[in-house]
């Protein structure tokens, strides 16, 4: 019978570490994702019919100080080190915006989209 050494708790320890790391990485990669997208997607559901550009984006003051004041939050939440603590995120480079700002835009596309493909419907159909 071969008898293996046994690993050392040291690279245990290290593996489960990166593991945490990468995990905390995807986590926040996905808040990021999710909270932004959401703030986009609240000025297209201003309208179900109507597109964006049509009923204005900054045409609401409230909901631009609200969605600004939303997005200073997600900012402190990724930026500020006691508060990536309590969150358990980490602060992201400009390569990690850049690779988000795309699915950033899904929702807010998809929305408007369906607005379009809903309004050609409609008046086809009269």
């Amino acid at each position: 019978m071969i008898r293996r050494q046994p690993r050392s708790t040291q690279s245990r320890s290290s593996a489960a570490s990166d593991v945490y790391k990468r995990q905390v990485y995807a986590q926040t990669m996905a808040f990021i994702t999710l909270s932004v997208s959401e703030l986009f997607r609240a000025y297209t559901a201003r309208s179900e019919y109507y597109p964006i550009f049509k009923i204005g984006i900054f045409g609401n003051k409230y909901m631009n100080y609200a969605v600004g004041a939303s997005m200073i939050l997600i900012l402190l939440v990724l930026y500020v080190p006691f508060l990536n603590t309590i969150f358990k995120t980490v602060p992201l480079g400009w390569g990690e915006w850049l690779r988000i700002f795309p699915l950033i835009l899904v929702p807010s596309v998809a929305a408007e989209i369906t607005k379009m493909l809903t309004r050609r419907w409609e008046q086809h159909n009269r």
